[in-house]
Formats: C-alpha cells, structure tokens, sequence
C-alpha cells in the first residue's frame, strides 16, 4: 500500500509540474501579446493625434486664404 500511495504522489506531482509549466508559457506568450497591443494601441493614438493636427493646420491655412 505504502507503494501505491508513494506512486499516486508522484504522479500528483509530476501533473503539477506539467501544469505549472503550461501556465508560466501561457503567462508569458500572453505578456508578450499584452506588449503588443499596447504597442499597436500607441501607434494608432499617434496616428490619430497627427491626423488631427493635420486637419488643423489644414483649417487654418484654408481660413488664412478666405
């Protein structure tokens, strides 16, 4: 019986290290993806500012010509 209990626990802890090792990969490829779209995110509010700063120049050298 002491066997059969010894083999259960080992077992037990192999399937915990094997999970703990899916979740710490899972854990960093979702960090990575969390650093991506912050990045993208960034890059599209840049986008828009100078979209926008564009537009305002635009308005004001067309009210400059009027």
């Amino acid at each position: 019986m002491p066997d059969d209990t010894a083999a259960a626990l080992q077992a037990l802890i192999k399937q915990v290290e094997t999970l703990t090792t899916m979740v710490t990969d899972q854990k960093k490829r979702m960090d990575g993806l969390h650093g991506h779209n912050a990045r993208l995110l960034d890059q599209i509010k840049d986008e828009k500012r100078e979209a926008a700063g564009a537009k305002a120049i635009a308005r004001q050298n067309s009210d400059r010509t009027a």
